[in-house]
């Protein structure tokens, strides 16, 4: 596996797509789980292993590692079963294997999920997910909790921030930020790959299914309701 493991450092370095995909493709096929890791632990740091091998019970998700793929993500993903449809099909369909990081005391789920590319190439991507928001971490912006509970606070029981690995994702409670356009006060609730932001305006926060709005380089636009938003957004996955 070392020379595979320098092609793939180097390629990494480089940012060489094409490269990447094939290089993944044979370290996954050749060396299976442990292929799969090792991925991992060129994109994250911490203690990782897969689900199923946890043992420490402190783990949030140590209660269900034993369940089958799909019941797990139905479980873990029934608090916005009903908002996320097209997502979490497409979650079960294409995810592939569960795993878990430990950051000291921190804890990340990572779906190990097969994409494909414009030409139907098969390709694969993570998708990682922190804890489901703790009592203490919501306490610590009281202003913000106490009016989104009918969205990002439905959301935050599922992942506090999720998306593709060191990609496009929804941001955290503590990363969640105000920006004031046009005299407006918006929260910035997820961020893409380009310099374009998504936001809900402050005084919707209370909304069941507030507006959400396109923000790049200073303009804003209205956009889809924010559970329409981040049905669409999550599930494309597929390079088109």
């Amino acid at each position: 596996m070392q020379a595979l493991e320098q092609q793939y450092g180097n390629a990494l370095k480089h940012k060489k797509f094409a490269e990447l995909i094939q290089l993944q493709k044979e370290i996954v096929e050749r060396h299976g789980n442990k292929g799969i890791l090792y991925l991992l632990q060129q994109q994250l740091s911490g203690q990782i292993c897969f689900l199923t091998a946890i043992n420490d019970k402190t783990c949030p998700w140590f209660v269900h590692k034993d369940l089958p793929l799909e019941v797990f993500i139905d479980t873990i993903w029934a608090p916005v079963q009903n908002q996320l449809p097209l997502f979490l099909t497409l979650l079960k369909e294409r995810c592939q294997h569960i795993l878990v990081v430990k950051q000291d005391t921190e804890w990340q789920l990572v779906y190990f999920v097969e994409l494909l590319l414009e030409d139907q190439t098969p390709f694969f991507a993570f998708y990682n997910g922190a804890a489901p928001l703790s009592d203490e971490a919501a306490k610590e912006r009281p202003n913000i909790t106490a009016q989104y509970q009918q969205h990002l606070g439905l959301f935050y029981q599922v992942h506090n921030g999720f998306g593709e690995l060191n990609r496009e994702s929804v941001l955290p409670l503590d990363e969640l930020t105000k920006i004031k356009c046009e005299g407006v006060l918006y929260l910035r609730f997820f961020d893409f790959v380009s310099p374009a932001r998504q936001c809900i305006k402050m005084e919707d926060l209370a909304q069941k299914n507030p507006i959400s709005y396109d923000y790049d380089r200073g303009n804003i636009r209205s956009y889809y309701p924010f559970w329409n938003f981040l049905d669409e957004r999550l599930a494309l996955m597929d390079e088109e």
